[in-house]
């Protein structure tokens, strides 16, 4: 079993080029599902492809 990469807030700011506060956001909506390890919330890849393929799929659609 291998194991998945977990992003921080600030990676996924960075990789999205928002801020911590959208990056937050995104969690309270829902959009982004988190982890909580030791206290520390966690991105994993898969999570975050998830947000994006859905995005993606909005913005076909022409709801983004």
């Amino acid at each position: 079993m291998t194991t998945p990469q977990l992003h921080t807030i600030k990676d996924i700011g960075k990789i999205l080029n928002v801020s911590r506060s959208t990056v937050y956001r995104l969690i309270d909506r829902g959009d982004i599902l988190v982890i909580n390890v030791g206290g520390c919330k966690r991105i994993t890849e898969t999570a975050l492809r998830n947000f994006l393929k859905d995005r993606e799929r909005a913005a076909k659609l022409g709801l983004s």
